[in-house]
Parts: structure tokens; sequence; C-alpha cells
């Protein structure tokens, strides 16, 4: 018997027609001979949940298993992975091994679809290297995402012949046109808006929602993202419900609505009600864990809330933490997961934030194989010289397995990192690593406890840069966060620092602190240590008071700005020792934006008052601007964008 819940499952699959290429493409999955992963990936809003839900449909249809599984409520270690796999087939799974043997007893392949696969990019390495090749030929993948790196995949030995990159690119225009025509809209109409939301499904629908009777307004000469900022705003102002538009704002400051963060942000109004009004709207979906906006929509949105208000979202956010610390102290170990995320989502700096939640392409890092020891070993070599090196030879022959790798474009190694806990490491390796003696005795004086150890990071090196902030520095320190989640004992952090002054803002901010007792001297070096303790509680009671503590700093200038426009020369000059030349437009536009700091400036203005014209593409400003960050380098944060609106002169990092 069809059920209504069949026919609603139907509908919202339905919402966009075609993509009958993309669904063969990945019904090759079931091929014998076909591929064992496809990388789905395409820009916010291109309909790669809606095409792969119809996929699953179609499949079941035909006796075949799919399983969609939304990687925002995985906790982004291994059994995180395999538990939300475990959900799906209905048993417990705690190894890689259950998993291969739960999946082999089926008689059928079987396609997993990791959706939101942003939310898992802790876990990238690990997937690729241990889990996939693991699990029988009869167990297919779909990795979904925004922007995924194939080239990882591409260059790994033996994966090239078995991975499909999809791209999903816009609706063809005869999909768009019956669409539209499904829905009343006269041939002009469609033409209009078919060009305005250049065959984006997310654009189509809040055009049909919120301009349908306003075909005037769909002109202008805007880039996709900047279409999408405009609809989701002019959408959210149509709403008549003032409360219903005060929930959308608050909603987008957090990573799932749930009522008991409701209730604390908006207390006045009834979160139930809430709730329901937000279930009605085509850009909010029901997730496992809460209500999510849809992630272009929910951007515009708050980036408006943030630069317009920033006092008003200080308080939302506030509200939220409390409601979310309130919900960690009582919740069981499967749900820490969810409500540490939750609380690492409210952080207003971008730099701290990117080390949990990382929303551009990354570096692979992974376990290092056997070949990849002369990598290693040469690049200790360049930066601690051969003591360094010889040390680092110990730890490879008693401890490789506690080695990872950072790739580079050709699979070649660029950096590297050591991290383990005291009671995984050969005692022997004390007799000839200093650091690791002094190490193992400050725990030891402190009462050793296994179940709440140390994080102990022995060494963290980028082949260009050593220890210094770079992009092999960046990929290890954001796989080396796994840690924190797996050990949600552990008492602190020990990392290795060989010059403090390198060391980033962003990663003292996180409360390391140097300690002097620890340092050595190693051939002609001393490394210092840098010690970040977690308290009696853990990782995450650590995450919940730092995330409070940054929602409560005050906005303090620094007593020397970072970027300093020289007007008699026409130059930037960067607190680093960088001095630039400047064009006259940059100069100028610089200028403008630096006697405003904290103002929101349109490109519109922007076009007025720095191009002395009325009108233009505001792609011209997008240009200047790029050229500025470009030559601003590591200070490119000065120049902000604010979705929806313009640029925004900082003063200081946030």
């Amino acid at each position: 018997m069809r059920t209504i819940k069949d026919s609603l499952e139907r509908s919202h699959a339905d919402r966009f027609s075609g993509r009958e290429r993309e669904l063969a493409r990945l019904a090759t999955l079931f091929d014998p001979t076909g591929p064992l992963i496809v990388l789905l990936h395409g820009v916010g809003g291109i309909g790669k949940t809606s095409l792969v839900r119809v996929f699953e449909r179609e499949s079941a249809a035909r006796g075949r298993q799919v399983r969609l599984l939304d990687c925002r409520g995985v906790e982004p270690v291994p059994l995180g992975l395999l538990g939300a796999i475990g959900t799906s087939l209905g048993v417990e799974l705690r190894n890689v091994s259950e998993v291969a043997a739960a999946v082999g007893a089926l008689a059928e392949p079987m396609v997993f679809a990791l959706d939101n696969y942003e939310a898992l990019r802790l876990l990238d390495g690990w997937l690729r290297t241990e889990f996939l090749p693991a699990l029988p030929i009869s167990a297919r993948f779909i990795i979904m995402g925004r922007s995924l790196a194939t080239a990882p995949w591409i260059a790994a030995p033996g994966w090239a012949d078995h991975v499909l990159s999809l791209r999903l690119g816009p609706l063809p225009e005869a999909d768009v046109a019956a669409f539209l025509a499904r829905r009343g809209f006269t041939e002009a109409v469609q033409d209009r808006i078919a060009r305005f939301s250049r065959g984006n499904p997310l654009a189509l629908q809040l055009c049909t929602a919120s301009l349908a009777d306003k075909p005037d307004a769909l002109s202008g000469d805007l880039e996709l993202n900047q279409v999408i900022d405009y609809l989701a705003l002019t959408c959210v102002n149509e709403i008549a419900d003032p409360v219903l538009r005060e929930a959308i704002e608050a909603a987008s400051l957090v990573r799932r609505v749930t009522r008991p963060v409701l209730k604390a942000m908006l207390p006045d109004h009834s979160a139930e009600s809430i709730l329901a009004n937000l279930r009605q709207l085509s850009f909010v979906e029901a997730a496992a864990d809460g209500l999510v906006l849809h992630d272009a929509f929910r951007l515009a949105i708050e980036s408006r809330v943030s630069a317009m208000d920033p006092v008003r979202t200080r308080k939302l956010k506030r509200a939220a933490w409390q409601s979310m610390r309130d919900q960690l102290v009582v919740a069981g170990a499967r749900d820490t997961w969810r409500h540490t995320a939750d609380l690492l989502f409210l952080l207003e700096r971008p730099l701290l934030r990117e080390a949990f939640f990382p929303s551009g392409a990354t570096l692979r890092v992974e376990r290092a194989r056997l070949a990849d020891r002369d990598p290693i070993l040469e690049i200790a070599r360049i930066h601690d010289g051969d003591s360094g090196a010889a040390i680092m030879s110990e730890w490879w022959k008693q401890a490789a397995h506690m080695f990872s790798v950072v790739r580079g474009s050709a699979g070649e190694v660029v950096g590297f990192y050591v991290m383990a806990r005291p009671q995984d490491i050969p005692r022997s390796l004390a007799e000839c690593d200093p650091l690791l003696a002094v190490w193992l005795s400050y725990v030891q004086a402190r009462g050793s406890d296994p179940r709440r150890p140390y994080l102990l990071i022995r060494c963290l090196l980028s082949r260009a840069l050593g220890e210094r902030q770079s992009p092999e520095w960046a990929a290890c320190v954001l796989d080396a966060k796994r840690a924190y989640l797996e050990n949600p004992r552990a008492v602190g952090v020990f990392t290795a620092i060989r010059e403090p002054a390198s060391v980033p803002q962003a990663v003292m901010d996180l409360g390391f602190e140097l300690e002097p007792s620890l340092t050595v001297s190693i051939g002609q070096s001393l490394i210092h240590t840098a010690v970040l303790p977690f308290g009696p509680q853990g990782p995450m009671h650590w995450i919940l008071e730092f995330v409070g503590s940054d929602l409560s700093r005050e906005s303090v200038g620094s007593s020397k700005p970072q970027v300093e426009l020289d007007v008699s020369r026409r130059q930037l000059a960067t607190r680093d020792g960088g001095r630039f030349n400047l064009t006259k437009l940059e100069f100028e536009l610089m200028s403008y934006l630096s006697q405003r700091p904290g103002s929101v400036v349109t490109r519109d203005e922007l076009l007025r008052e720095v191009w002395k014209q009325p009108f233009g593409g505001s792609n011209v400003v997008d240009v200047v601007v790029r050229g500025l960050r470009r030559k601003l380098g590591g200070n490119a944060w000065v120049i902000g964008t604010v979705k929806g609106h313009g640029y925004q002169y900082n003063d200081t990092e946030s």
C-alpha cells in the first residue's frame, strides 16, 4: 500500500526533473565493472542531495540498496563513522572488520552516500587509506560535497581506475523550463527566472518563492553566489511574520536548530510554534539531530545579521552557548559530539572555527607508508640538523605507525607530524630523545593515568617552512584535532616548538603556554615545549569554556595596526615588514575602506565614490579587491566580505 509518506518523499525528490545523465552515471556503481567511489561535487544549492535521494528511490524500486548518511551528525573519528554505518544497517559495528563482515554478508552490493562530507574532513586520510581498502568489493560509496579534492584519490596507488568524479552543473534549460511551466509561469517570466537563477536549483526555488510576481527585479550582472545571497535576503524580507523572520536570523547563527536552543535565543516566543513554522520553509530541512538551514542560504543570512547588528549577534550566540552548555553537561557519551560540534560552530574567530570546520580545500594527510621514511628524515634534517634527523630515525624504527604525512599534488611528502600518547610509546625511545625523556618524567611526576593521557606532538614540520604557518602546517594541525575527540578524557597537549616567535597567534589564543622546565638542547638548537591544559574534565569541557570565553571577549584594537597605508608613497606597509606598490584604483579603494573601519560598504557605493560612475558590473570591484588581497597575503582578512552587501575594513583579525 502506498502511504502519504511515500507521496511526500516522491514530491520532494521530484522538485527538479531531469538529471538523467547523472542518474545513469550513479547507477554504474551497481555494475560489476563500475566505479567503487563516485565523488559528487558542485556549488551550494546545485541539488546534490536531491539527486541522490532520487537515485536512492529508483534503486529501491529495482531491489538495490542505497544508504544516505548525513555527515553533519557524525563524529569525525573512526568510531563515529562506523557507528553511523552500523545504524544504517541496523547493527552495532565497532571496528572495520565488523563493517567488512556485515557488508560482505549482503546478497547484493550496497551504496553508502556520505552527504555533507566536509564535516568528515578530519577522517579523509583514514577513510581513503585504511577504511575503504579493507571493505569487500560489494561496498560502494558516493562522497558528496561542495568542493572535493579529487587529486588525492587519483594520485593514491590503485585508486585512479576505481574513482569517478562527477561534477554537478546547472540544470539544463529544458529541465528549468519544465519546472517553471509546471508552476504556471508564462514563457516571458520563465526566461527571466532561468537567466537570473543560472540553472541553480536553490536559486530557482528562491526565485519562485519571492520574486515570481516581480519580474523586473530579475536583472543585474551578478555572480551565482551573489544571486543566492540576494534571493535569500529578499525571501526573508518577504516573510510577513516578524517572529519567523527573527527566528530565521537566529537559526543562521547555529549549526542546528533545536527546541532548547530556540527557547534560549528567543525566550519571549513559543519554541514549538517557531519550529512548526520553520519546518514549512523550503530552505529548511529536518536532520537527524534538529532542523538545519540550507548552507548557502544560512551563510547569506548569517553574514547580514553579523554585519548589521554585531551586538545582537553576540547576545544571541551567548544565549545559544548557555543552552548548549547545559545540554553538554547532561549529555550521554553518544551525544557528546553533537553538542560539542554545536559549540564549536559558535566560534567567532574564523581561524579557530576552521580548525574543526574547514570550509576550503586542504592538503591531504594520511598515515605514513614505508616508502615515506627517507622524505620524512630529509625534512627533519633540513630543519633540525643531523641530530634531529637521528632522533626521528629512532622514532621511525620503533614507532613508524605514529607518523602522518602531508602529500602534495603528485603524492610527494611535503610535511609530516608525529603524535602519540605516553602509554603508546616504547620507553626505549626516551633513551635517545632528550625531549621525550623530560616529557615522560613530567607526566610521571604528576601521576600518569592511561585513562587520562597527555597528547604529545613530538614533531610537526613542513618541507618549505618548518614549523612556520603554511598550508602543510595547517593540514597537520587540522588532522591532529581528531585526537582531541578520540581522547575525551585527555589532560592536555604537549607540542615541540623550535622558534616561539614563529608560532601563529591563533595557536596561542587556544591557550598554549611555554613551559620553561621542559626546554632541552638537541644539537645546536633549543627545543621548547608549549602546553595546552584541558583541565580536569577533558577537551570537551575545555572547548565549552573556550567558546564561552570567545563570545565574552571584547573587541579591542591592536596597539599597532597590522596594515598601514603610506599615502605619500601610495604603498601598503604590513607589520611584518612587507611593502607593496598600489595601482591608482587599489590605492583609492583601500583609502576609502580604511577611513570607514567596521562599516559595510556596498559595491554600488564603491562604484559611485571610487570609480566615479553610477553604474557598472560589480565584478570590476571584485577584481581590484582580489588584487589587494593577493598583496596583503596573510593579512587579507583586513578586507572582509559581507555576503550580499559588499566589503568591510577590519582593524583586527576576528
